[in-house]
């Protein structure tokens, strides 16, 4: 799978032109790929709070070119039909959400769900619907609903607190 993809593990690290620092930095890199990928992927989940197979094309879909690499104690990597994020659970917030935006999804008739709620994937600690009531906060998406509409399951996998973050009114 990995044999013809220019920035695979062999290639990333060989390299004629650079020197022996560049090629440090590289090994590093893929080093944290290797420590994530073991670490937080075994976490992965489906929106049907069933483990997520590495082999998921919900993972081949949203992650077709890997995973931002973060820097955090806590996190979770959950994977949806509709999307893919990496949740700060000390924090209670998305790092970072994935998600491949076919234009033709964005035409469907899809009506917004509006079913704010926890995150069955997550556990311990985890944003709930009252910590917004009265903060001053609002929920961002950072998946939009707009962008949603490939099934009404995928509008209201958006409407995970999990793939939220606050913004002041």
């Amino acid at each position: 799978m990995f044999a013809d993809n220019p920035h695979s593990l062999a290639k990333v690290l060989k390299s004629e032109r650079d020197g022996p620092l560049m090629t440090l930095m590289r090994a590093l890199r893929c080093a944290a790929l290797f420590v994530f990928a073991f670490q937080i992927a075994p976490g992965l989940s489906r929106g049907a709070d069933e483990p997520q197979r590495p082999d998921s094309p919900w993972i081949r879909e949203h992650l077709k070119h890997g995973t931002p690499v973060v820097s955090v104690a806590d996190g979770t990597l959950i994977v949806r039909e509709g999307y893919a994020l990496l949740h700060d659970n000390e924090r209670q917030i998305p790092l970072w959400v994935a998600y491949r935006l076919d234009p033709k999804d964005l035409m469907r008739d899809v009506k917004r769900t509006d079913d704010f709620r926890e995150d069955p994937m997550l556990r311990g600690d985890r944003a709930e619907p009252d910590d917004y009531r009265g903060s001053g906060y609002s929920r961002g998406h950072m998946a939009p609903a707009a962008d949603m509409k490939k099934s009404t399951h995928v509008m209201s996998e958006s409407f995970y607190l999990s793939s939220l973050h606050r913004r002041e009114n």
